[in-house]
């Protein structure tokens, strides 16, 4: 830029810091996405850079439009890829955990990890993630743009036991008589037996320590000292909007810990500078709460220092209780009956699926608003066979007259040419019972096929606690590595003595 230009730009930011030169275009935030009420100089156009006000320009560097500054996307070129994701020792997993998020990690394991031994002999299915934009977007969104592309790369793939994060229900035990809940001692050797056995189920499903760092959250102590760097700059109300906080507060009480797990969780992410999270649905919020406080942080130390991080939302769909269609399987339910354990014989598998709840209506139909139960138990069939929700209904109609393979659409619905039909089709639905043995048994067998060598694994590693023991500490080194010079930096930037 030319030296005119220059002072024109440096006496309308005044105090919001930018370095001008090489290549600068100021964004006029009427044309980036219509975000308007920011003082912002008149357009400066110098070849192809995009600066936004409030950014540090470095050549190499993408940057996004974001509440009148910028944060930097995680390229290639400026910050390596990695994956991180956590995990709970909170009981014994079940299909839920399994379905839902650890199945999820080994296709991330087996077609991101760029370990040396990873397997590169097939083309596995690519991840559903969020792809960087490059149009401006509102701050810290993650509102994900679902596609197909290529594997990822990723430098690191961590995946965390956050033994840190279920003290905020470990450490709650009793409440007293006037209903507040009360800290109690906890067994000293629960939480750390939980760990491994954490340990131990993932290994059993598949992961690999060494494709990726498997480690416990606690054994890595930058997260908490992180998170009180982190604490500084975030504010009450940000924390105060968390949904989780409200759901659980009345049961776990309102505890500092529940109250600041958000932000332990952004440093979960921030410490290694991760670029992408696996993560579900409910979590999102969690994650957008990190964008903004990595956000925050570039913003203050005048450097884009942390990338934002990018969900990665997997197809997966939440396994529903077998006892109940509108609760989502868990651990804590009263009835072991309403859960599939990875401990589970092949006989209780049976009997569970066999004395699964279905309805009785006519058909086999995926209507998960009308009909949740029998939706759960299709999402589980296609889930454990890969096989869709379309080809298992195509498949157990074509054998029954009266079954209804899909919902009517509304097309049909409003089509006045077969109304006899419909209305014929609605009657048989409701008054023909529909056998479900032929489908329970089918999916009772996978189910077995799936859980059995898991449920052996996990016995046999049980048997070798100091084997596993010895994954979890050299997980820990590798994690405390990667984690070292971006706790070092932060501290140095925020002007603490090291």
């Amino acid at each position: 830029c030319n030296s005119g230009l220059r002072t024109m730009w440096q006496q309308q930011v005044r105090r919001r810091s930018i370095s001008v030169g090489h290549s600068v275009r100021c964004v006029n935030p009427a044309a980036a996405g219509g975000i308007v009420g920011w003082m912002m100089p008149p357009p400066v156009i110098c070849n192809h850079y995009t600066v936004p006000l409030g950014a540090s320009y470095r050549p190499g560097l993408s940057t996004r439009y974001m509440h009148g500054a910028a944060w930097v996307a995680a390229d290639a070129n400026q910050h390596p890829v990695r994956i991180f994701s956590g995990i709970q020792p909170s009981g014994q997993l079940h299909l839920g955990n399994y379905l839902g998020a650890i199945k999820n990690w080994i296709h991330l394991q087996d077609t991101h990890s760029t370990h040396p031994t990873a397997s590169r002999t097939s083309t596995p299915k690519t991840a559903t993630h969020t792809r960087i934009p490059t149009t401006p977007t509102t701050p810290a969104s993650t509102t994900p743009t679902t596609d197909t592309a290529p594997p990822l790369a990723a430098e690191a793939v961590l995946f965390s036991i956050v033994d840190m994060h279920s003290l905020t229900s470990t450490l709650v035990a009793s409440r007293d008589t006037e209903g507040a809940a009360t800290p109690t001692p906890a067994t000293s050797s629960a939480l750390s037996n939980a760990t491994r056995d954490m340990a131990i189920a993932l290994i059993a499903c598949g992961i690999d320590p060494e494709r990726v760092i498997l480690y416990p959250q606690s054994a890595v102590s930058g997260h908490a000292e992180l998170m009180w760097i982190l604490s500084c700059i975030t504010a009450l109300g940000d924390l105060n909007r968390m949904t989780q906080y409200k759901d659980k507060k009345d049961h776990l009480g309102s505890m500092l810990g529940l109250f600041a797990y958000p932000v332990l969780m952004a440093a979960d992410v921030l410490l290694f500078k991760a670029t992408h999270i696996p993560v579900g649905h409910d979590q999102l919020q969690h994650l957008e709460l990190a964008r903004e406080i990595g956000h925050s942080m570039n913003n203050i130390f005048r450097e884009p220092y942390f990338p934002l991080p990018n969900p990665m939302l997997s197809k997966a769909k939440r396994v529903m209780s077998l006892r109940d269609g509108t609760q989502k399987m868990s651990k804590s339910a009263i009835s072991d009956k309403s859960r599939i354990n990875l401990t589970d014989s092949d006989e209780t598998i049976r009997l569970k699926i066999q004395k699964a709840k279905t309805d009785s209506f006519a058909g086999i139909s995926f209507e998960p608003e009308r009909r949740p139960e029998v939706a759960n138990l299709i999402s589980i069939m296609s889930a454990i066979t890969d096989e869709s929700v379309d080809s298992i209904i195509a498949r157990y109609s074509n054998g029954n007259p009266h079954s209804l393979t899909t919902p009517p659409t509304h097309q049909q619905q409003s089509d006045n040419t077969q109304p006899q039909q419909q209305q014929h089709a609605q009657q048989q639905q409701q008054q023909s019972p529909w056998d479900w043995r032929e489908f329970k048994a089918e999916l009772a067998t996978h189910l077995v096929n799936r859980i059995g060598p898991i449920r052996e694994q996990i016995h046999r590693l049980s048997d070798k606690p100091h084997e596993i023991d010895a994954i979890l500490h050299n997980g820990a080194q590798q994690a405390n590595a990667l984690a070292k010079p971006t706790l070092d930096q932060v501290k140095r930037m925020a002007g603490l003595f090291i």
